[in-house]
């Protein structure tokens, strides 16, 4: 396993730090109650207080719920919205260009910039619209939607008008049972692209992820298929190798893992990796859970009824994963998990959309960002590089390049000086970069 703290030195500097936690830390879940059939969660600052608020769907109910946050981790009372209309998610965005934010379920619901939204106004998006994703497809400076059509092999993109009311969808084939729906720009263009995770109950035969690249004018090109994943439900993008290429991740539903498939940068990947997580994982997110500047994974598993978050080690490898409970797992059933910073500290929280419990669970961030505290001081025609003693089975090691794939060693001994561990190296480098290295 690899653990990475990076520090970047220029030799002009007096003094670097960079803080992580060697292991995902959260508080205990508190829930807020939403509606029957949570099924999904979004966030976004609907009332322009610089606080984030949350916006649940609840399908059984037939109901959006949106909970105001009071800006310390803590939610008011969920308010009530729609009807009518079978809501499975819900995606923030200002559609009508107010700069206010507003709903799509697929439905629009316009934010009034005070917390409130108004009616829903239909938008056809084709047979059973599940998840959706924003963004600006045709690069015309309005947004657009993409939405997965469950039940079916298709994922429908509706192209905003500006005014908060969108054109006839026009539907691309992906695989069958598409399940929800990602944006990404996989091969470098500045087009959007697409990934859209299928399987077809009683059939695992049909089990891919399906890349749709993007032409920039809010068409799609055929999908391609990658695999092999086990029932993928649900996708999440990042550079998680940091070579500047995009990169996914995919919740496998009946295998208890997660799939991670880097990008070559042109539209294709490699291989899938898979690393484990909880039973069923529903519902994958990405976000740099620990503060060492890497993108990591956490995961909703309905089986198991708890969050799993896998650190990232830097190379586009992760770490064995970390569970935290949200309550009885029978009764949670967790289906969405959703990143925010919810009580301003820096450090990204997350909200659970559980659909049995019909509450959102949100969990406090509790890593101790000075943990590793890795600090290099110049000294005379020296530098000294030095961090705390609990870290002292972490091998200190150093590059010319932050990108760089060659990090050697620092073949001296680390000394102690005052409850830290401290190597001192010669001012020979016009930059530096130095990290701690877990074997």
């Amino acid at each position: 396993m690899v653990s990475a703290v990076l520090l970047s030195f220029l030799l002009h500097n007096e003094l670097a730090q960079a803080d992580g936690c060697p292991a995902p830390s959260f508080a205990p879940a508190v829930n807020y109650q939403t509606g029957s059939g949570c099924w999904s969660v979004a966030v976004g600052d609907f009332n322009g207080d610089g606080k984030l608020d949350l916006a649940a769907a609840n399908s059984y109910t037939q109901k959006l719920s949106v909970l105001l946050g009071n800006g310390d981790g803590t939610f008011q009372t969920a308010v009530g919205y729609g009807a009518g209309s079978y809501y499975q998610s819900v995606a923030v965005g200002d559609f009508n260009g107010d700069g206010n934010p507003d709903l799509a379920v697929p439905s629009v619901m316009l934010g009034n910039g005070d917390g409130t939204f108004q009616a829903p106004v239909s938008s056809a998006a084709g047979t059973h619209p599940g998840p959706l994703a924003v963004a600006d497809f045709n690069r015309d400076g309005k947004l657009d939607l993409a939405v997965a059509n469950i039940y079916t092999d298709q994922v429908s993109v509706l192209l905003g008008d500006g005014d908060g009311t969108f054109q006839k969808a026009v539907s691309y084939g992906a695989g069958w049972d598409s399940q929800s729906v990602a944006v990404g720009d996989f091969n470098g263009d500045g087009n959007p692209d697409l990934a859209v995770p299928s399987y077809a109950i009683g059939d695992f035969k049909i089990n891919a992820v399906s890349i749709l690249l993007g032409n920039g004018d809010g068409t799609f090109q055929s999908a391609v298929d990658y695999g092999p994943v086990d029932l993928p439900v649900a996708v999440a993008s990042g550079d998680f190798n940091r070579d500047g290429k995009l990169d996914f991740a995919v919740a496998n539903n009946n295998s208890r893992d997660v799939s991670v498939l880097l990008g070559k940068g042109d539209g294709t990947f490699q291989h899938a990796v898979n690393y484990g997580t909880g039973i069923g994982p529903r519902w994958i997110v990405t976000a740099d859970f620990n503060s060492d500047g890497h993108l990591d994974l956490a995961s909703a598993n309905e089986g198991s009824g708890d969050i799993y978050v896998l650190l990232n080690n830097g190379d586009g490898g992760f770490q064995i994963a970390v569970n935290f409970a949200l309550g009885v797992p029978q009764e949670v059933v967790p289906r969405w998990v959703a990143v925010g910073d919810f009580n301003g500290d820096g450090k990204p929280d997350l909200a659970v959309a559980n659909e049995r419990s019909g509450n959102v669970s949100v969990l406090l961030n509790t890593c101790a960002s000075a943990g590793v505290n890795l600090v290099a001081a110049r000294r005379n025609n020296a530098l000294t590089v030095s961090w705390p003693l609990p870290y002292t089975n972490f091998v200190l090691e150093s590059a010319t390049n932050l990108g760089s794939r060659n990090w050697q060693g620092i073949s001296k001994e680390s000394t102690t000086n005052n409850g830290r561990c401290e190597v001192t190296v010669p001012l020979d480098q016009g930059q530096r970069y130095f990290r701690l290295h877990k074997p």
